[in-house]
């Protein structure tokens, strides 16, 4: 194995055997960076494996843990353990800190969401009707955020087949998909990647998979992926448990008081703080706020 190398030529006939087993890198490994503060984390390494391999030397490339090696000399030793799986490897690479390199951009976990002015995000029945959408906050969300509408509604707000501007995956707690599955709608965003959260539903849909782990190790995995932006889509309870892993919060301020319903960041008390990044006011008197995390407060 290169750069620091693997001690044991058990490890080399380990992953030998898991590499033609799975047809892919998957040897596992153990790596301990020297000064981190997370000390190991279960990662999959066969680098000069992939080297010699057709085909596998551009899978490696691919992926975060070719950028990793690529940039951590310091990784000096390696032990085999249990193998976990891939997305296991692109969190375990986001619990130790790693990103892209220099010039690639982050993904970004999105709270979009429509929002009253006392701070509710539905009715006390999951009601959404109450809020007027006009004309101006149409065309705002069809230029700006056509993948935000659901597959049914595409065709009648004319994005049908257009493409993906800012998201291309969303996470949805139990109740945000349990709403429309309740509707027969099994698949609410079948142009994005769906990730639903919860420990009771399982997925009637192959497109929508249910994970009722650590939600904030999913968010982590998805930002170390490339592509575009994740769409956190609701409900309020996700978010707050979320609410550390958010880059970015986008409201649509509707102007109606609901007086009761759902709350944006769930009801438990835990302040975070936000800047504000911008303001957009709409004809229709809509207002869309974008904040971003504070940094730091005095």
């Amino acid at each position: 194995m290169a750069r620091g190398g693997a001690k044991s030529e058990d490890l080399r006939n380990h992953a030998d055997v898991i590499v033609h087993r799975h047809g892919a890198v998957i040897a596992c490994a153990v790596i301990t960076i020297p000064g981190s503060r997370r000390g190991r984390a279960r990662l999959h390494l066969d680098v000069q494996r992939a080297a010699e391999e057709p085909g596998l030397r551009e899978w490696l490339a691919a992926t975060a843990l070719g950028r990793l090696y690529d940039t951590h000399p310091e990784i000096t030793e390696v032990e085999a353990t249990t193998a976990p799986d891939e997305h296991e490897l692109i969190a375990a690479l986001a619990d130790l800190g790693f990103r892209q390199q220099p010039g690639e951009r982050m993904r970004k976990l999105v709270y979009l969401v429509g929002v009253s002015l006392d701070g509710r995000i539905a009715g006390p029945g999951d009601e959404l009707d109450f809020y007027h959408v006009g004309e101006s906050l149409r065309d705002f969300i069809t230029a700006e955020y056509p993948e935000t509408l659901p597959g049914f509604a595409r065709q009648a707000w004319g994005v049908d087949g257009a493409p993906n501007r800012r998201f291309d995956a969303a996470v949805m707690g139990g109740a945000t998909y349990g709403a429309g599955l309740a509707q027969g709608i099994s698949s609410p965003y079948p142009h994005l990647r769906q990730y639903v959260v919860s420990s009771t539903l399982s997925s009637p849909d192959p497109a929508v998979e249910i994970t009722g782990g650590d939600v904030r190790r999913l968010a982590r995995r998805l930002k170390a992926e490339r592509g575009l932006d994740i769409w956190l889509c609701g409900g309020g309870r996700l978010a707050q448990q979320l609410i550390a892993e958010i880059d970015e919060l986008v409201l649509k301020v509707y102007p109606v008081v609901a007086g009761a319903g759902v709350p944006l960041f769930g009801d438990r008390f835990s302040p975070a703080h936000f800047t504000l990044a911008s303001a957009r006011p709409l004809a229709d008197g809509t207002v869309i706020l974008t904040y971003h995390p504070a940094q730091e407060i005095s």
